[in-house]
């Protein structure tokens, strides 16, 4: 049995100060930025490295993933996806499920209410009220399997490994 491991982040905080047209344009704001440099820290300290990683193609998501390579690659194969934007949990299971058996770690870095519903939906299926109290953002969430495969990933249910949030000023 192989490890399946699957990390869940939110984008950095956005900006609603700056003018934007959409939301797809909103950028990060000074908190956004500062937590996003909390998290690189925390994914450098922890020596990650991901396989594959599916991010969504907004401009705060972007930016997100730009201040977490900073400190160290640590995707080998990253795609920036329109279908994570906004995407729903089922979505996000679906993108999952077509995964290479051949990756054994995965990155969404995308929004909520998707990904706090496809952990929530991973770790307690059938529970109708959420297991986070919040899914901020900037927040890491790490799941685990002993699988071989993404479906087995998908039919058993993994582990709760790590979650992290950033502090509050």
């Amino acid at each position: 049995m192989l490890t399946k491991k699957l990390y869940l982040i939110r984008h950095a905080k956005s900006d609603w100060e700056t003018p934007f047209c959409n939301d797809w344009e909103r950028g990060l704001s000074a908190r956004g930025r500062k937590n996003a440099n909390s998290l690189a820290k925390v994914l450098a300290k922890r020596n990650i490295s991901i396989d594959k990683a599916y991010i969504s193609d907004s401009k705060r998501t972007q930016h997100t993933y730009a201040i977490l390579k900073q400190k160290r690659e640590f995707v080998k194969d990253a795609q920036f996806e329109s279908s994570v934007y906004e995407a729903s949990a089922e979505t996000l299971w679906r993108q999952i499920a077509e995964l290479p058996d051949s990756a054994n770690s995965m990155l969404l870095l995308g929004h909520n209410p998707g990904l706090e519903e496809l952990g929530n939906r991973l770790l307690t299926p059938g529970l109708y009220h959420s297991l986070f109290f919040k899914f901020p953002t900037s927040a890491l969430l790490l799941l685990e399997a002993e699988v071989d495969s993404w479906q087995m990933f998908l039919e058993q249910r993994p582990g709760l490994r790590f979650f992290w949030i950033p502090q509050r000023d």
